[in-house]
């Protein structure tokens, strides 16, 4: 971790811009995302936003092991006609012109994963495809498990969340999403791994498919994914590369083949790291 100090001569310079000079070498887009997953404080607050205008006296510090990222890579599972089932990279924003360097042809999305969460996804090779599967997901008959590491010592085996969820707050680029009982309903149910005193290791089984839904129920239950300050995690010694989520397992039946489809991302090595590092035993 790197600190520096914002002098006069500094003060009203976008972020972005001041980190640029100080970490010379590196590029405004690199440091960008590493701010976005959580490499950069402000007087000890994570700090997202590369338009943030310095104040003097700021104290800036930045995470420089966020730098030291490989080129993203999707892995292709399955692929048939209809359908693409991939493992995406932590990293990777789920839009169409994120994933349209990695496809010849124009692909669709069904679902979205979190840029930071890794693991399985679905995509569609057509609009009708397309269609589809997104009335799979609205019929809730797409299965769905996930792993999370939170913090603090999750008591029970199992456990059922049922609290609605409603965005709270908007901002470019994204938005917040809180328990509201005006919220739209919203279900997971949670299995308890392995514990620590502090921390948990999770398998989550969403019913609903809301916005940020195992982050906000996590949250809610004082047990926020490690690394997702966003949510209210902390930062710890442990150096935490993501929000450690990741989708484990996809169940559905194919709409046109009407065969099962069912696969299984094995648990990503940066998951190993931090649970070695929290001394978990899987």
């Amino acid at each position: 971790m790197k600190t520096f100090l914002v002098n006069k001569k500094d003060q009203g310079k976008r972020l972005d811009s001041f980190l640029r000079e100080q970490l010379n070498g590196f590029s405004g887009k690199k440091i960008q995302n590493a701010m976005h997953n959580f490499g950069c404080l402000v007087n000890g607050k994570s700090e997202r936003f590369a338009s943030y205008k310095l104040q003097g006296g700021d104290k800036v510090s930045f995470d420089t092991r966020h730098l030291n990222t490989q080129e993203l890579k999707i892995k292709i599972l399955f692929e048939d006609d209809y359908l693409i089932i991939i493992d995406k990279p932590a990293h990777l924003t789920c839009e169409k012109k994120f994933f349209a360097k990695f496809f010849k042809d124009e692909i669709f999305l069904p679902h979205r994963l979190d840029k930071q969460t890794s693991g399985l996804m679905m995509l569609a090779k057509s609009e009708k495809v397309l269609e589809a599967l997104e009335d799979l997901f609205r019929k809730r008959e797409v299965e769905k498990a996930y792993l999370a590491i939170v913090t603090g010592q999750v008591v029970e085996k199992e456990q059922i969340i049922k609290l609605p969820i409603k965005k709270a707050s908007k901002f470019d680029g994204g938005g917040k999403w809180q328990v509201n009982s005006k919220g739209a309903y919203a279900e997971t149910k949670l299995k308890r791994i392995t514990a620590n005193a502090q921390a948990s290791f999770l398998r989550c089984f969403p019913k609903t498919g809301r916005t940020h839904q195992i982050r906000v129920h996590l949250s809610e239950k004082n047990h926020p994914i490690v690394g997702d300050t966003f949510y209210g995690a902390k930062k710890t010694k442990v150096f935490i590369p993501r929000v450690c989520l990741h989708s484990e397992k996809l169940s559905f039946v194919h709409p046109i083949s009407k065969e099962i489809i069912r696969f299984e991302s094995a648990m990503p090595q940066d998951f190993e790291t931090v649970l070695k590092e929290l001394r978990l035993k899987v």
